[in-house]
């Protein structure tokens, strides 16, 4: 599941238009800087975003729909460094960067910087880690600090280019079984203390937030951004706690309505603020295939209108609960682009 999340509160339609509103924190002149930019980058021909795209974008900004239109392009990079013959990290943090240009483009509704490099980056060499199947969708090596001046250069990046309040560092799809497989992760886990691969990922996630804060500091002193995360093993209830501090995380939960460990009220309970986008409900890609194989799409059935307006956000919940729940977010798809967003969404009006 490639995300790029963007959040607003559901539901919000409104009439179809070309307004002069895109976004708050990226206007269409920055946008327009951006696509040149983005053409003197390193994927040239991937990163044409013509101005009617843009209008597009704006229309649906117009619609309040919830909306994010991201598939992962990481493999982009991969493509680009095997043909070039490249082993230079200063290149793979460039085409990195390009890509965080073609995501901002695609996420100028609501500016929510997003990355999901944790489970969607490929051919960094020691720097990332696979596993079966997906072989060229690795994850990243928590236990290379190599790892840490790319993502200075892409953190810096968001920075420049959001002013949002909070920041997506994904957390979706971490495979330990990717990690089991790496002598260099698995020599190493002997020696520490605890030796499992949870306080792993807490300690690298812990390290890559601070680096976040830092580079924001940097620009407004002694501020902090809220940081979202998807639902995973890192936030079940035993020890999110212990590696992601309430007044510092947003939780999105992607589970099903019927994961007791992953509900609204749990992680409220917890003083943890919440988005909702739980798959049997507002996963708009489901039943429409699978986009790795000619098979089905893995939450089908597709989700009427009448599931998705029949979510109660705040079931469970008591009372003073409820200013827990920040919204809910349905559009993130690894099939849906900006052409072809409208007829996914035209059966919600």
């Amino acid at each position: 599941m490639s995300r790029a999340p963007s959040m607003t509160r559901v539901p919000s339609m409104t009439r179809v238009g070309s307004s002069s509103r895109l976004t708050r924190g990226v206007s269409s002149s920055q946008l327009v800087a951006l696509r040149r930019r983005a053409t003197t980058s390193t994927l040239t021909v991937v990163l044409q975003i013509t101005n009617q795209e843009l209008q597009n974008l704006d229309g649906f900004a117009t619609m309040g729909m919830h909306r994010t239109v991201v598939s992962s392009f990481s493999n982009l990079c991969a493509i680009y460094v095997q043909r070039n013959k490249i082993d230079s990290l200063d290149a793979i943090a460039a085409c990195a960067k390009s890509l965080l240009v073609l995501n901002v483009a695609f996420n100028a509704l609501e500016s929510l910087p997003s990355s999901s490099f944790w489970a969607h980056f490929t051919h960094l060499s020691v720097l990332d880690v696979s596993h079966n199947h997906l072989a060229k969708w690795k994850h990243l090596n928590p236990t290379n600090d190599e790892i840490f001046p790319i993502l200075d250069t892409i953190y810096g990046e968001f920075d420049a280019l959001f002013d949002a309040d909070v920041v997506h560092m994904g957390g979706d799809e971490v495979h330990f079984g990717c990690w089991n497989m790496t002598d260099s992760i698995t020599d190493g886990m002997a020696s520490r203390e605890p030796a499992d691969f949870i306080a792993l990922w807490g300690e690298f996630q812990t390290k890559a937030h601070a680096l976040l804060v830092q580079i924001h500091n940097r620009k407004v002193p002694a501020t902090r951004k809220k940081v979202m995360m998807w639902t995973s093993d890192l936030t079940h209830p035993s020890w999110i706690q212990r590696y992601l501090a309430p007044h510092d995380y947003v939780i999105q939960i992607w589970d099903s309505t019927t994961t007791s460990a992953s509900s609204a009220a749990t992680f409220a309970k917890l003083g943890y603020h919440v988005v909702l986008s739980n798959y049997d409900k507002w996963y708009l890609d489901c039943g429409h295939g699978n986009w790795l194989t000619n098979g089905t799409s893995w939450c089908d059935p597709f989700k009427s209108w009448q599931v998705v307006y029949g979510v109660d956000m705040y079931a469970g919940l008591t009372p003073d609960l409820h200013p827990f729940v920040l919204g809910g977010e349905s559009k993130f798809t690894n099939c849906i682009i900006v052409f072809s967003s409208d007829i996914s969404l035209w059966f919600l009006v």
